[in-house]
């Protein structure tokens, strides 16, 4: 008489959480989860969601408007706002030396031109395209403002 198992479904001896078919002489490579198996209390696993492919959307590329927003709720504005977002530190050393300059100009008051000076140190680091011009406006506003210091009565 023989005491092996009936052809069937039986526990996996190799896998807790599965099944395995017994052909009543040898195990073969079937499995099927247990029904009756519960994973072990734990948080849930984590599955970041991949990111949409958007190729297939647009064949003759994927338009940048719409893939990189303008940050913080910004407009962009064709290629002057494109510019000007790299160039920030540069058109503010610009600005803020022509303003200094026509002011020494036009009234009796002067400004030594920190605010250009400390946007052109500050368009230099973040290594501008405009930060050489950023340079020579604020360089100009000091010397205009040393000048009409030193000439003025």
């Amino acid at each position: 008489m023989s005491t092996a198992a009936p052809p069937g479904w039986h526990p996996d001896p190799s896998d807790p959480t599965a099944l395995r078919w017994w052909d009543g002489t040898q195990w073969t490579s079937q499995t099927m989860p247990s029904p009756g198996y519960a994973p072990p209390p734990g948080p849930p696993p984590v599955h970041p969601q991949a990111p949409p492919d958007l190729s297939q959307s647009y064949p003759g590329g994927i338009p940048s408007a719409q893939v990189y927003p303008a940050r913080n709720g910004a407009q962009a504005h064709g290629n002057f706002g494109a510019s000007s977002r790299g160039n920030s530190a540069s058109l503010t050393a610009i600005i803020s030396g022509a303003i200094y300059v026509a002011i020494a100009l036009a009234t009796p008051l002067v400004f030594f031109g920190i605010v250009p000076v400390l946007s052109t140190v500050r368009a230099f680091q973040r290594r501008e395209k405009l930060a050489p011009l950023a340079a020579v406006v604020a360089a100009i506003a000091v010397g205009t403002s040393i000048y009409f210091l030193t000439h003025r009565h």
